[in-house]
């Protein structure tokens, strides 16, 4: 399936989504570790699978919500837990990582296999923002 053309007005508001993140990124990463393990626990924030985030990703989420965040999950982790995403809802930018495996003759770690861990925008929603199934 091809992916569709984004319109000059969605790629304005995703180029300035994203430098929000980053900005907001910026100024966590210049915390010290005091400061930003503070701010979590002043906020827990945890997935619908019953996991903590990172404590970055916990000031992420909080540096954008104006409302206290208790348990959030991707559009898909709710559907598989009997939720579902109200329509109209604006989610919340998390980093999450991905990684790959590449063969490689020389790889470092000895095995011919280089891992690279990269890390990607992800969005998420709060519980408040989801009804119960139907079904």
């Amino acid at each position: 399936m091809a992916r569709r053309e984004l319109t000059p007005d969605q790629i304005a508001a995703r180029d300035a989504r994203r430098e929000k993140i980053r900005g907001i990124t910026r100024t966590l990463a210049k915390m010290t570790p005091a400061e930003l393990e503070a701010l979590a626990a002043k906020y827990p924030v945890i997935t619908v699978e019953g996991r903590t985030l990172s404590i970055h990703n916990q000031c992420l989420i909080v540096s954008q919500a104006d409302r206290p965040i208790t348990i959030v999950g991707g559009f898909r982790q709710w559907r598989q837990n009997g939720r579902y995403v109200r329509k109209g809802e604006h989610g919340l930018a998390i980093w999450f990582p991905s990684r790959k495996q590449e063969r490689a003759e020389a790889a470092p770690n000895g095995t011919g296999e280089v891992d690279e861990t990269r890390f990607y925008l992800g969005t998420v929603f709060d519980v408040t923002q989801t009804d119960e199934s139907e079904s």
